[in-house]
């Protein structure tokens, strides 16, 4: 589940009041990277 982050005060309480313990307030970040083609390789 991703929550709205314009919405969103970081208050917690989605995560403690969740009744299946399906959120979490745990860090997640995503790190892009460029991958070269395969013909860009091997020259």
């Amino acid at each position: 589940m991703v929550k709205d982050d314009d919405r969103c005060i970081r208050c917690g309480l989605c995560a403690v009041r969740c009744p299946t313990d399906a959120m979490t307030m745990e860090r997640f970040t995503i790190t892009e990277r460029l991958v070269p083609k395969t013909s860009e390789v091997s020259r």
